[in-house]
C-alpha cells in the first residue's frame, strides 16, 4: 500500500494559520458573548435597584404626607398590599381597603402614584407590611415587627424584586379571579405569609432581591412631619408676636383660646402639655396617635428658646422666630 503523499510544508503552514484563526475568532465570539450577558445581567440589576429604590421613596413619602383627608391624618400608616380583585380594571394597583398584619402582597403602585413600576426582568414589585402600622396610635414608639435573616425588628416593611421564575414557578397572565400566587414569585420564608423574611437562598432556588424600610428610615421622615405640625411650616405654633401672659421669659406656644398659660418661666416635658400638643394635632386630625407622649418639650429663662425632643429628631426655636427641625 503506498502512504498518501503529504503536503507541502507549505500548505501546512497555511492550514495552521487557519486554524489559529479559527480558534481566535471563537475566543473572541465567546467572550464578546460574556461580555454581552454580563452587560444584560448589569443593566437588569440597575434597573431593579432604581425601581426598589423609588418603591421605598415613595412608600414612605406616601406615610408621611397622610394629609389628602383631613379626617385621616396618619403620618406613619402603611398601605395595604395590592388589591387582586382589581386586576384587568383602571384601578389596578390599588391598595385593599383592609388586610391582616403581618401582609404580603403586589405592591400598590397605584396608590402610591409611582406608576407601574417594575424590576430588571419586567415583573411587579411584591411588598410586606408590618404588624402595627395600619391602625392607632402609630408613633416613633410603634415598634418594627418585620424579622430579616433572624434579626428582630429589622423593618416596617420591605419591598421585593422577584426576578425571573426558578424551577418550579409558573406565571400565567393574572386575572381579578386567578389572581398572582406569591409562591411563583418569591422564594422560602419569604412567601409563607408570617413576619420571617431572608436575603440568601440556595443557589438555583433562590432570587429575590429585598429592600428594607427601617424604623429609623420612616420615622426621622414621619418626625419631621410631626414637628412642623407642631413649630415648623405647617402652623406657626411656637415664636408668636405676643404671648398672653406678660412678662413670661421663654417661647411659649402659639396662642390658642383654649389655653392656659403658665406664670413662671419652668423647664416642661411634653407629657405635661398634652392639652397642648393634642390641640395642635387635632387640627391636623393627627391626635388619635398618641404623639404627645412622644414628644419632649424644654425651654429657657435665659434666651426665649423652646426645643422639641423626637426620637430622630428635634425642633428648637427661638420666640418670635421659625423654628429648625434637624433629623438624624
Amino acid at each position: 500500500m503506498r502512504t498518501p503523499p503529504s503536503l507541502p510544508r507549505q500548505q501546512r503552514g497555511a492550514l495552521l494559520i487557519l486554524l489559529v484563526i479559527a480558534l481566535g475568532v471563537l475566543a473572541v465570539t465567546l467572550f464578546v458573548g460574556m461580555l454581552s450577558s454580563s452587560a444584560i445581567q448589569n443593566e437588569r440589576d440597575k434597573k431593579t435597584a432604581v425601581a426598589l429604590a423609588e418603591a421605598k421613596t415613595a412608600l414612605i413619602g406616601w406615610s408621611a404626607s397622610r394629609s389628602s383627608n383631613t379626617s385621616n391624618y396618619t403620618p406613619g400608616q402603611l398601605p395595604c398590599p395590592e388589591d387582586l380583585s382589581l386586576i384587568g380594571l383602571p384601578t389596578e394597583g390599588t391598595a385593599a381597603s383592609s388586610c391582616t398584619l403581618p401582609a404580603s402582597g403586589r405592591l400598590p403602585w397605584k396608590t402610591l402614584k409611582i406608576g407601574d413600576i417594575r424590576d430588571g426582568y419586567g415583573e411587579k414589585l411584591w411588598y410586606a407590611i408590618s404588624n402595627g402600622f395600619r391602625s392607632s396610635p402609630i408613633n416613633s414608639m410603634t415598634q418594627a415587627q418585620l424579622t430579616v435573616d433572624g434579626v428582630p425588628n429589622s423593618a416596617v416593611a420591605i419591598i421585593f424584586s422577584a426576578g425571573p421564575p426558578i424551577a418550579g414557578q409558573v406565571r400565567p397572565i393574572p386575572t381579578a379571579s386567578s389572581p398572582p400566587l406569591i409562591s411563583n414569585y418569591l422564594e422560602g420564608s419569604n412567601n409563607d405569609g408570617d413576619n420571617q423574611f431572608v436575603t440568601q437562598g440556595p443557589a438555583g432556588t433562590f432570587n429575590d432581591k429585598l429592600l428594607t424600610v427601617t424604623h429609623h428610615d420612616l420615622f426621622s421622615v414621619v418626625e419631621r412631619r410631626i414637628a412642623n405640625i407642631i413649630i415648623g411650616t405647617d402652623t406657626t405654633i411656637m415664636g408668636a408676636s405676643t404671648p398672653p401672659d406678660s412678662g413670661l421669659r421663654y417661647a411659649y406656644l402659639h396662642q390658642l383660646p383654649e389655653h392656659s398659660y403658665p406664670t413662671s418661666p419652668l423647664d416642661y416635658d411634653l407629657l405635661s402639655y398634652d392639652s397642648y400638643t393634642k390641640k395642635m394635632l387635632t387640627d391636623k386630625d393627627a391626635n388619635n396617635h398618641s404623639w404627645e407622649t412622644v414628644v419632649g418639650y424644654t425651654t429657657s429663662n435665659s434666651n426665649f428658646i423652646a426645643q422639641l425632643n423626637l426620637r430622630y429628631c428635634t425642633a428648637k426655636t427661638t420666640s418670635g422666630q421659625a423654628g429648625i427641625i434637624t433629623c438624624h
